[in-house]
């Protein structure tokens, strides 16, 4: 029986290969880890009322640690509950502390807003420059899904930018993308499509390159099939998100540094 003879180089190739995935594992326990003190919760609070905070999506803190990056659309919702001033919940589990929060700037066309919070600065999150993160870039989506049901505990989700793409402007409302809004308008500038779901309460959330660490997206809208009794009332799996150059713009002109 001939035995299967392997080479110093092809052993090594074969041992290094082997340890892709557990490198890739432990990187993403890194990026959460670092990311999770800088992610707050947006939402509206009222001490009357019952429940007395509706989470609404999410932000993540940048800059001085005083100001917060969020989707314009979450800024301007209200939810489903009357009443309540908008606030940023930061923590996690029963240990949230509501903060008073004001509109700095916003960026209408790229649903972006950045808001200055009460208290203490907490740790900003690192931004990335400018340049279109590549095809194929794996990366965490970081937030508070579907409104933070299970409690105030937040959530990270493996994607990949799929592709760089158009899609139309979202809704005041923040809706849902649907086939005939992404075919009325057309975005003047192009977005990262994501391979994975990006549900509700991630509206405003990083989008965080595994690789580096550093937030190179603001997750935005998900794309909602329509069938021919209606909109479906499962996403599709497919997430948008607005490159970060924005936000670099928008803090410039706010006179922050990244």
């Amino acid at each position: 029986m001939k035995r299967l003879s392997v080479t110093w180089p092809t052993a090594l190739v074969v041992a290094l290969l082997m340890t892709l995935p557990a490198r890739a594992g432990q990187q993403a326990i890194d990026v959460i880890a670092k990311a999770k003190p800088s992610l707050v919760a947006i939402g509206t609070h009222d001490s009357l009322r019952q429940p007395a905070t509706e989470l609404l999506g999410t932000g993540f803190v940048v800059a001085d640690g005083l100001h917060i990056l969020t989707a314009l659309h979450v800024f301007n919702s209200r939810g489903s509950a009357p009443g309540g001033r908008l606030t940023a919940i930061v923590g996690s589990g029963e240990d949230g502390e509501i903060r008073a929060v004001t509109k700095i700037a916003e960026d209408k066309a790229n649903d972006i807003v950045l808001l200055k919070m009460e208290g203490r600065a907490l740790p900003p999150m690192a931004i990335s420059d400018a340049a279109m993160a590549p095809e194929g870039t794996d990366v965490l989506l970081s937030g508070f899904p579907i409104g933070a049901v299970f409690g105030l505990y937040p959530a990270s989700h493996r994607a990949m930018i799929s592709a760089h793409t158009r899609i139309s402007r979202p809704a005041p409302s923040g809706g849902d993308l649907t086939p005939d809004r992404i075919r009325a308008l057309q975005r003047n500038g192009l977005v990262y499509q994501l391979d994975g779901t990006t549900l509700p309460g991630n509206s405003g959330g990083p989008v965080i390159a595994l690789e580096t660490g550093k937030v190179i997206g603001v997750v935005n809208s998900s794309y909602v099939q329509e069938m021919k009794d209606g909109p479906a009332a499962e996403v599709s799996g497919i997430g948008f998100a607005i490159p970060i150059a924005a936000a670099i713009d928008l803090l410039k002109s706010a006179g922050l540094t990244p």
